[in-house]
This record gives structure tokens, C-alpha cells and sequence, in this order.
């Protein structure tokens, strides 16, 4: 279990009730049995990102990281950019609400999806970027236009993420497994929408993302990890294989090769 300034948070999206669970309190159990018990909770709001007023929330369109500093708890939601909440406790983020900013321009968005905060107090977190522009020549007016490739990015923070050194993408897909012809209109190739976490003995970073090339059969969910003092270092390694396919990716001018699941998307 790690202390609250290494604790990486992720929004939970439902509940999963094992059998033999009940919201019934009166039904009889077995003392030695776990129980999931189903009570009534006050709705909590997260400000979002780009909310105008506490009354008016904006959007969470991605994961929620989460981390403590002393005894503020300090919470990430992104719409395309983020936006930071603060408070002490998970239900009164009231205060330092504020647009997060980068130290580089994209043209595209960045999400951030994860953070971990290190001992010598500096903020790391992983952005997911959606670049526009992946699939050139297509007329101004298709859907094509829209098309994009997302990659996963690195940052970097010494004031608890309301600023970011931008340490550039760390995982990316090679550029012939894009599909500019797909009817989704959405993604044409790329990995992104992930997760990541620092093993108990904060040795290596794992990265859990979701992949979209060309070939269905190399779509699906992919791990990988990286060494070094949470994020400090660029020396990529491969996973023990997963599933049945090796997809290389990049960092830079270095590959990297990231492991498939057999299960498609």
C-alpha cells in the first residue's frame, strides 16, 4: 500500500456485485463470508475542466489522478486540458481551482491520465495527446479531418501540477499501422487511454494503454514498462509476452517493444 504522496488515484466507472452479495441487510449470512453492502451517498461532484462557476461543472472526459501534499489532496480533470482542484479531502475540493498549464504548444489535446508524486516532492504524470493533422490530403470538409493518432506523453511538475515541464511522447505507434480509411472517424492508429503504476518497490513504471493499428487482430489492450526513478529515465525494457503478438513502438529515435493481448476491439 503506498503512503498518500505516492498514491495514484483512478475514477472508478461502476460496481461489481459478486454473488451472494445484496443490498438486503436482513438476509442471513455466513459471519465468516465477505458482504458488499449498498447504502445511499451524497452525489460527489467533480468541478471538471473548464467549469465557470461551482455551480456549473465542466467535463471529466478521461481518467481523474489524484495525489496528496502534507494534507491536501490535489485532483485532475481533463477535457482535451487540465484542470486542478484542490481541498482536504476527496469531497471538499474547493480550492486552487485552476487551469494546469504546459511549457510547450501542440497542435492537438493532452490528457492527463495518471501522476505520481516522488519523495523529493516533484509531480511526474502522463498525458495522453491526440495530434490533429495524421491523415494530410483529405478534404477540409470530411470527417477525416478529424481523424487522430494518440500517443502517450510525459510531464513533469515542482508545483503540484499547476504547471508542466513537457517531457515529450514516451510511447508511440509506428506511422504504417494507420488506417486513414476507417469509418470510426475517431482514432486511425495510435495507443493511448491508459493507465499507469508504480510497482511496491518503485523499480518500474507499468503502463497499461489500449492500442488502435490497422490490423484487428493487433488491436486490443497492451502493457509495458519503464525503469528508472518515476519517469527520471528513458531506458525502455519489454514485458514478459501477454498475449500472442509483439508490437513495436518508440521512444524518440530508440524502439521499444510493448506487448499485445490476444483480446480485440
Amino acid at each position: 500500500m503506498f503512503p498518500p504522496s505516492q498514491m495514484i488515484f483512478v475514477a472508478v466507472a461502476g460496481l461489481v456485485v459478486l454473488p451472494g452479495c445484496s443490498s438486503v441487510p436482513s438476509i442471513a449470512r455466513d459471519a465468516g463470508m465477505p458482504r458488499v453492502e449498498l447504502r445511499n451517498v451524497a452525489l460527489v461532484q467533480f468541478r471538471g475542466a473548464n467549469s465557470s462557476s461551482p455551480d456549473k461543472p465542466g467535463e471529466c472526459d478521461c481518467n481523474n489522478p489524484a495525489h496528496w501534499d502534507g494534507d491536501t489532496l490535489y485532483v485532475f480533470n481533463s477535457a482535451g486540458h487540465p484542470w486542478r482542484s484542490a481541498g482536504p479531502d476527496l469531497f471538499h475540493l474547493r480550492t486552487n481551482y485552476a487551469r494546469c498549464e504546459y511549457d510547450t504548444k501542440v497542435s492537438g489535446g493532452r490528457w492527463i491520465e495518471c501522476t505520481c508524486r516522488v519523495e523529493d516532492g516533484t509531480l511526474y504524470g502522463w498525458y495522453h495527446f491526440e495530434p490533429t493533422g495524421v491523415c494530410p490530403g483529405a478534404h477540409p470538409d470530411s470527417p477525416k479531418m478529424n481523424l487522430t493518432a494518440p500517443k502517450i506523453g510525459a510531464v513533469k511538475s515542482t508545483d503540484n501540477g499547476a504547471t508542466w515541464h513537457d517531457l515529450g511522447v514516451v510511447l508511440e505507434a509506428p506511422p504504417d499501422t494507420l488506417k486513414c480509411d476507417t469509418k470510426n472517424y475517431y482514432f486511425a492508429g495510435g495507443n493511448g487511454d491508459f493507465s499507469v503504476m508504480l510497482d511496491p518497490k518503485k523499480e518500474f513504471l507499468y503502463f497499461f494503454f489500449s492500442t488502435y493499428p490497422n490490423i484487428v487482430s493487433e488491436q486490443g489492450f497492451a502493457v509495458a514498462r519503464m525503469t528508472g526513478s518515476a519517469g527520471t529515465s528513458h531506458r525502455f525494457f519489454p514485458l514478459k509476452l501477454i498475449g500472442t503478438t509483439l508490437m513495436p513502438t518508440r521512444f524518440g529515435d530508440r524502439p521499444f517493444t510493448g506487448t499485445r493481448t490476444c483480446a480485440n476491439t
